[in-house]
């Protein structure tokens, strides 16, 4: 009995140390990458696990991205733009957000259509605080994957800003901005991905996620004189969007089905739809 204690105490000293977010030494716990609900909705979405895409090996599998990260305090300030953005994602039976945008007008703007956030009742503010929160988790933190891999890294610019954003104690920076569309085809509602790195214009770092149809994209250092018209948290009346992204989730996923293991529990995508156009 007193060994059991003593492991105990051993555990619990292990989580002893320095909140990433509040910098204050704390009690942490396991923070996930991805949120533990958006796992639990793709499980029961296709009967199974999960399938992960990393650079070398695919694999259907129920093992999660997290670690020790957070307090507890700071956990629950990411947990409410969580919860607010995995009601939002597409699941069996309907597409939340998606279905908010349903008779409200809209205006062209290239191949997507524009909306007011505002109008549609959308919290867009809760959306980008969760696309920023997952970017500055990318950047503060190699999170392991599966096949003793990590997260690529992500170099974020003027990250303390974010920080201090995060923590409630400044509104989000003038040079960054959050561009969100809601995706109209079934291939990325299928799909989760982590923030990558993809080519911004000018100095801009341009970084992208998705969750089941929500995709998100964080600018940083973009010229703050310029006006916006993209931004979910700068436009007056919070732009979002509404399209198909299937060509760009597919060019996103063809790498990994053409260059990684893919384990023997996945069934890939056919080749067809991963070929070039």
């Amino acid at each position: 009995m007193k060994k059991d204690k003593a492991s105990d105490s051993a555990n619990s000293a292990d989580r002893i140390g320095t909140c990433k977010l509040c910098l204050q030494v704390k009690e942490l716990c396991q923070s996930h990458y991805i949120p533990k609900s958006v796992y639990r909705l793709f499980h029961k979405r296709q009967l199974g696990d999960p399938v992960v895409m990393t650079p070398n090996l695919v694999l259907s599998t129920s093992q999660q991205i997290r670690d020790y990260l957070l307090c507890l305090d700071c956990e629950a300030r990411f947990s409410i733009a969580e919860k607010y953005v995995v009601a939002c994602m597409a699941r069996d039976g309907g597409f939340p957000l998606r279905d908010k945008l349903q008779g409200k007008p809209s205006s062209p703007a290239g191949k997507y259509l524009r909306f007011s956030g505002l109008q549609a009742g959308i919290d867009t503010d809760k959306i980008a605080y969760f696309a920023i929160s997952m970017v500055w988790r990318g950047a503060v933190h190699a999170w392991a994957t599966i096949d003793r891999q990590c997260t690529a890294e992500i170099v974020v610019p003027n990250l303390e800003a974010l920080r201090r954003y995060l923590l409630g104690e400044t509104p989000l920076p003038d040079d960054t901005r959050v561009f969100v569309l809601v995706c109209a085809d079934m291939i990325s509602q299928l799909h989760v991905q982590a923030p990558f790195m993809v080519n911004g214009p000018g100095n801009e770092n341009l970084f992208e996620m998705m969750i089941a149809g929500i995709l998100m994209q964080v600018g940083i250092q973009r010229d703050p004189r310029e006006r916006d018209l993209w931004c979910a948290v700068h436009t007056p009346d919070r732009a979002i969007f509404f399209g198909d992204n299937e060509s760009n989730t597919l060019d996103w996923a063809r790498p990994f089905h053409e260059n990684a293991r893919i384990a023997k529990n996945v069934k890939s995508i056919p080749r067809k739809r991963l070929s070039k156009r």
